[in-house]
């Protein structure tokens, strides 16, 4: 792999070297050695560095852009004083990875720190009328309510029957395929496992469709947050119960923005002998 000449670096001029010339003038340039070279300093890879670090590799990345981080990443774009994500925001999903779920890193000691918003989401309608999910699941049942009382209902059901399958779902995303069972193999032992094939297996769409009557209540089951699927493909159906995550776990948000997190990503890595060069881009 070549690295660019960045921002202060002359290229070498490497025409006809050898091997082994081409091996000894990389080592007089550089007297630094590493076990791993990283290309790109996303989140993605800033974890696999850490984890790489903490098993005892030494790890160097090169990242193109000025700052680490990818998608997570936190900037002043406005005003002074006032910080902005980039695109990543709410750190929803990585709780149930064992890197937080765990702390298996213990991002703490490097600056992580998590804030749980309460209320957790807000949609206002076009009509006037709005929809606010509460971390308190009797308020917001009461919130479906006012839109019609069956849906309420609704909504208290489908978070129950969701918390008996969802331990099955999250080890199924944390376990390496071949790693561990199936998502079918571990429903086959659930009382109710052929109906959540079924669900699992319907679009989103159809269950929402099917699980409330009022259009506001299926609306905001549909855009809290929105899906990263079209609702209405076949074996969606799982993201349909996304907002039923939220309900009990919030939208977590990184204390200082979303680039919290890479940056205690960065700080554990180098704490851990790696080094991390921006303004590197990978030309092969």
């Amino acid at each position: 792999m070549k690295e660019k000449p960045g921002p202060g670096r002359c290229a070498s001029s490497r025409g006809g070297s050898t091997p082994t010339e081409l091996r000894s003038e990389m080592q007089g340039a550089m007297p630094e050695r590493f076990d791993i070279v990283v290309a790109g300093a996303g989140h993605n890879s800033l974890i696999a560095a850490a984890y790489l670090a903490k098993a005892g590799y030494r790890c160097l990345m090169l990242e193109g852009r000025p700052t680490v981080g990818g998608g997570v990443k936190s900037a002043h774009l406005t005003l002074r004083g006032f910080t902005h994500d980039v695109c990543s925001s709410a750190h929803n999903g990585i709780h149930g990875n064992p890197i937080l779920r765990d702390n298996e890193l213990k991002l703490g000691d490097y600056g992580l720190e998590y804030i749980y918003p309460d209320p957790v989401f807000h949609m206002p309608f076009s009509d006037g009328s709005y929809l606010t999910q509460w971390r308190d699941l009797e308020r917001t049942c009461e919130e479906f309510a006012k839109f019609s009382k069956k849906d309420g209902f609704a909504y208290r059901r489908m978070i129950a029957e969701y918390e008996t399958v969802k331990p099955l779902l999250n080890a199924v995303t944390f376990t390496p395929i071949g790693l561990g069972k199936s998502i079918n193999d571990r429903l086959a032992e659930h009382p109710r496992g052929k109906l959540w094939q079924r669900r699992l297996a319907m679009s989103a769409w159809e269950i929402l469709r099917d699980t409330f009557e009022d259009d506001h209540c299926r609306a905001f089951m549909m855009g809290c947050p929105y899906s990263l699927q079209p609702v209405q493909d076949p074996m969606t159906g799982r993201a349909a119960y996304i907002p039923l995550h939220q309900q009990r776990e919030s939208r977590p948000l990184p204390k200082g923005g979303s680039g919290a997190l890479t940056e205690a990503l960065s700080r554990f890595i180098e704490a851990h002998g790696g080094v991390i060069l921006a303004n590197k881009w990978i030309k092969r």
